[in-house]
C-alpha cells in the first residue's frame, strides 16, 4: 500500500482519522493519512510442453527444468494461492477460493498451459515470462507481436542443454526422452551416429539464432535469458525478478571484439 497526506476535513473525517504524529508541528491544522491501494500487477507464466528430451546424461530434461522454474516463480510472486490461476485455452481456474486474499494481493499470477498461450487474456502492461528451448522464429515472432500489441513486458528464457551450448556433440549420442526408438528403460530416445563434424555449423547457427532473438526482443520491451539445464535455476530466477540481466551472447565465450562484430552486422 501507499499513503497520502491531507488536511483534516471536519465535515467528512472522524477525529480517529487524525495522525497525531504528523499533526504535532501544527495542532491547529491536523493531518489525515489516507491509504491508497496499489494497482494490481498481472504476471503470465508459460513453459513449452514439448521439451521432453536431453543430451547430457547428467543434466535433467528440459521440460522438468522449465516446469520447476515456472512453479518457483509462481510461488515467489504470489503470497497466497488465491492469487494464482491456471489458464487452459480461454478457461481460467483459480487455485484458491479465498476472495479476500485474492483482492489483497498486489500481483495476479496466471499460469498458461498448452502450446499457444493467449496473452490477450492478460490486462495491458502485464509481465510475461516464457520458458522454451529454442523459440523457433515463427513461434518467437508470434509471441513477440502479441506481447508488443498488449504493451507487455516480456522475459524469454531459452533452456539449453550443456552439449547444445558448447556444440561438443559426441558421436552415437542419445537424445533421451525425444521421439524415436524406445530404450529398455521405457524412455524414448534417438541416436545421432556421427555428430562431430556438426560442431562448427551448429555453434554458428545457434549463435546467429540467439543474436537474432535478442535483437527482436530489444525492439519490443523484452529480455532474453539463456539457461543451461545443468546450472542453478535460482540464478536465472533472481536475474528475472531483479532485472539484473547479462548479455546472453557472453554465454558463448565471445570476447568484446566478437560481440562488437555481431552488433555491427
Amino acid at each position: 500500500d501507499t499513503f497520502s497526506f491531507r488536511p483534516f476535513d471536519k465535515n467528512n473525517d472522524k477525529i480517529s482519522d487524525i495522525s497525531a504524529r504528523h499533526s504535532m508541528r501544527n495542532p491547529d491544522a491536523p493531518i489525515v493519512i489516507e491509504r491508497e491501494h496499489e494497482q494490481k500487477h498481472n504476471v503470465g507464466l508459460w513453459r513449452a510442453p514439448d521439451m521432453n528430451y536431453k543430451i547430457s546424461k547428467d543434466a535433467p530434461l528440459k521440460r522438468d527444468v522449465g516446469e520447476i522454474m515456472i512453479l518457483a516463480l509462481m510461488m515467489q510472486l504470489a503470497k497466497h494461492q488465491d492469487a494464482v490461476s491456471v489458464v487452459e485455452g480461454d478457461i481460467r481456474h483459480r487455485l484458491g477460493r479465498n476472495t479476500q486474499h485474492a483482492a489483497d494481493q498486489l500481483r495476479e499470477v496466471s499460469v498458461f498451459t498448452g502450446t499457444d498461450p493467449d496473452f490477450t487474456l492478460l490486462p495491458k502492461k502485464s509481465t510475461v515470462v516464457l520458458a522454451d528451448d529454442f523459440f523457433d522464429k515463427e513461434k518467437a515472432m508470434r509471441f513477440l507481436e502479441a506481447i508488443e500489441e498488449r504493451n507487455h513486458k516480456g522475459f524469454f528464457i531459452m533452456l539449453l542443454d550443456p552439449v547444445e551450448m558448447s556444440g561438443n556433440i559426441p558421436s552415437n549420442v542419445e537424445l533421451h526422452g525425444r521421439d524415436g526408438d524406445i530404450s529398455q528403460s521405457g524412455r524414448s530416445r534417438m541416436k545421432i551416429a556421427d555428430a562431430g563434424h556438426l560442431k562448427e555449423a551448429w555453434r554458428k547457427a545457434l549463435i546467429s539464432h540467439v543474436f537474432w532473438l535478442k535483437r527482436e526482443c530489444e525492439k519490443r520491451n523484452c529480455e532474453l535469458l539463456l539457461h543451461s539445464t545443468d546450472s542453478k535455476i535460482s540464478n536465472t530466477l533472481m536475474k528475472t525478478l531483479s532485472g539484473d540481466l547479462d548479455n546472453p551472447m557472453k554465454a558463448f565465450g565471445l570476447d568484446d571484439k566478437q560481440l562488437k562484430t555481431l552488433e555491427a552486422a
